[in-house]
Order: structure tokens, then sequence, then C-alpha cells
């Protein structure tokens, strides 16, 4: 029963190595912020010490390439900056994105028939005086 007790409650969560940090990678469906999230989330499971800019490294590294793109060479100072960067510049990708992609409407020039229509009208006068 004791060991029934121990193994449901004092689970060992496996550590988290620098390679499973590395190999970490955003999908392309995933938002910026969801994925530094899971990095910082599996940052904290990782025991290794090792200072915070090389950790701020392989998360921007593990962006997608949109990303990357816009942030090589750039340096953060902290995960949160990081973030905060790159959830702002995905809402600008997707704002032009939409423009792109929305319909602004196509105009056809009809033609138009020119052929004119004329129609006699023939007036009736009062003939009220002739009668």
């Amino acid at each position: 029963m004791e060991n029934v007790f121990h193994d449901y409650y004092f689970r060992i969560q496996p550590e988290v190595t620098i390679s499973d940090l590395a190999a970490l990678k955003q999908s392309e469906d995933e938002l910026a912020q969801d994925f530094i999230t899971r990095f910082k989330k599996l940052k904290m499971k990782c025991r290794i010490p090792m200072e915070e800019r090389h950790f701020i490294q392989m998360a921007q590294t593990a962006l997608k390439i949109s990303l990357r793109k816009r942030f090589d060479g750039m340096l953060f100072g902290d995960l949160a900056k990081l973030a905060d960067k790159a959830s702002k510049y995905e809402e600008l990708l997707r704002e032009e994105q939409q423009r792109r992609n929305s319909s602004k409407g196509t105009y056809y020039k009809t033609r138009s028939s020119s052929s004119i229509h004329l129609i006699g009208v023939e007036l009736e006068e009062d003939t009220e005086g002739s009668e």
C-alpha cells in the first residue's frame, strides 16, 4: 500500500537536458507566445546551470523561419521581451496576409449595348373646339 502511495504522490519528473531544449521547434501553426511559454516550462525542468542569454538564443533559433529572419542578430534581455516582440511581429504578418487575401472586389467592364431605341410618341391634342 505504501508503494502505491509513493508511486502516485512522489512521481519523479524527468529532467530536461540542453539537447531536449535545443531540439524544440515552433510549429508552423503555433503562436510565438505559446511556443515561448512551452519553452519556459521545459526550461524550468532543466537542472543544468546556464546563463539566461543562452536560453534566449536557443528559443530564438527555435522560432519559425519568418521570425528568425526578423530577429536574427538581435539581443533580448529575457524571454518575455522576445515573446512580446515576436507576438507583435506575428500580428503584423497576419494583418499583412489578411490585406493580401481580402477581396477588394473585382470590377468588370461590361459591354453595354449601344443601340438606341427610339420611341415614337403621338400626342393627342384636345379636339374639343373642333368638334
